[in-house]
């Protein structure tokens, strides 16, 4: 099977799902990724776990949007383990070759019980304006798959920035950003304090451009209209 053709049987697969591990790395950055289903505030989201070293990577993201995050090519083995069945695939010879195996796996025991030991920062289906704008997210505040690989990046920022002030007591907040250019990092910072930390924050942003300066005030005009 091509790649086409696994990616398009494991987005029309009509079975409860317990994970699915891509492992056996090939090429790329992660030795493995899995995808779990979890139940968030009553809704099932497919939590994506990606494994660089010693670090994971985690995105709550829909079944669609998890698949297509993948580089399936980067990985010789596939695993997805479903209601009554467990199903391979394994590279060789330019193609993945799909093997079926029956199992015990009932629907009661798929767990979709959200580990509540990682603090996710930033989600699929959060209402975070500067995301849009930078076509992250799409309207409706799913993530564009294409744009999956910035999406993780601009999370480990933030949780950069929470490591330093998770624990703050700051009541406010002032940011000065010299050579602002667009400063859509700051304004994520900006996201960080005001929605998540509750903090009073007041940006600056100093650049010589002035067109750089007046799109980033007509982008923080529009962030206040959408959000």
């Amino acid at each position: 099977m091509k790649i086409d053709e696994v990616k398009d049987y494991l987005l029309n697969l009509n079975l409860p799902i317990k994970k699915i591990v891509f492992s056996d790395r090939l090429n790329g950055d992660f030795s493995k990724i899995m995808l779990r289903p979890v139940e968030i505030k009553g809704q099932r989201v497919y939590q994506v776990e990606s494994y660089k070293g010693t670090q994971v990577f985690h995105a709550n993201l829909a079944y669609e949007n998890a698949v297509e995050s993948v580089d399936f090519k980067n990985f010789k083995q596939i695993l997805v383990e479903a209601e009554g069945k467990t199903i391979s695939f394994s590279f060789s010879k330019g193609g993945f070759k799909k093997k079926e195996q029956a199992n015990t796996i009932t629907q009661a025991k798929i767990s979709t019980a959200h580990n509540k030991t990682k603090n996710y920062l930033l989600n699929e289906g959060d209402n975070v304006p500067i995301m849009q704008e930078l076509g992250i997210f799409t309207k409706e505040n799913k993530i564009v798959a294409a744009m999956y690989d910035k999406f993780k990046q601009i999370n480990r920022f933030i949780e950069i920035i929470d490591d330093e002030f998770k624990n703050s007591n700051l009541k406010e907040i002032t940011i000065l950003d010299f050579g602002c250019g667009k400063s859509y990092l700051t304004f994520l910072i900006y996201h960080y304090f005001v929605n998540i930390k509750k903090i009073k924050a007041h940006i600056i942003g100093y650049d010589i451009k002035k067109d750089v300066v007046e799109t980033c005030n007509k982008l923080a005009k529009n962030i206040t209209t959408l959000g």
